[in-house]
């Protein structure tokens, strides 16, 4: 934890669990994001799902959310978690070069957004499945504001974006395209840099984690 103002530090929590075995430390079960909710530290894994600690000491509360796959982002709203998953182990950066060099990857499945109870620690509704009308690819990054789910996704085939959700009934309002690489010469420079012959690149710059504050949403 760091002082805003100037960046001292304040608190170092170790949030390192010796209970992980050799299995998840192969599949680099990493913090992949991380967020306060009252007084506990929530955190974000790539294998083993949503770590509860305590914000001042850093100890383990508890578990929940195992079983997503390769989740990628969290946001905290009241009593609610949204967690979105990925739900493939490619990333969008990785279908790319794999389409630019000829390789397969197959169909990529459908992301979800997860809303979970931090009370109960239990899902309470997923947008993107068959009782949901929106989809999600690659969903990358997640934030919640003012009645609004923010949900960017990274994918090559039809274009990075971000969808904009009424929140409960999961509505959307708003599609927000991701400025194309093709417009930025440096950007489509580094991408034709990266393998010997002239790719194609991607549909917009990928997208990643989100933040809403203010009025103002942070991509």
């Amino acid at each position: 934890r760091l002082r805003l103002d100037d960046g001292e530090l304040l608190v170092d929590n170790d949030i390192s669990d010796a209970t992980y075995n050799a299995a998840l430390r192969s599949l680099r079960n990493y913090p992949t994001t991380l967020a306060l909710a009252d007084d506990a530290l929530l955190v974000l894994r790539r294998i083993s799902g949503v770590e509860k600690r305590c914000a001042s000491t850093g100890n383990l509360l508890s578990t929940f959310a195992e079983g997503l796959v390769y989740p990628t982002d969290l946001a905290v709203a009241g009593d609610l978690i949204y967690i979105s998953e990925r739900a493939t182990h490619f990333n969008p950066f990785g279908v790319w070069r794999m389409s630019v060099l000829g390789l397969p990857f197959g169909e990529m499945p459908d992301g979800y957004v997860h809303v979970f109870s931090l009370a109960a620690e239990t899902c309470l509704r997923k947008f993107g499945d068959e009782t949901s009308s929106v989809r999600f690819k690659m969903p990358m990054g997640v934030a919640v504001a003012d009645g609004r789910l923010y949900v960017a996704t990274s994918d090559w085939e039809r274009g990075s974006q971000i969808q904009v959700l009424r929140l409960p009934e999961g509505e959307v309002l708003q599609i927000i395209p991701s400025p194309t690489t093709s417009d930025n010469p440096a950007i489509a420079e580094e991408y034709r840099s990266s393998v010997p012959h002239d790719p194609p690149l991607p549909w917009g710059d990928f997208v990643g984690g989100l933040c809403v504050d203010r009025g103002r949403l942070w991509a």
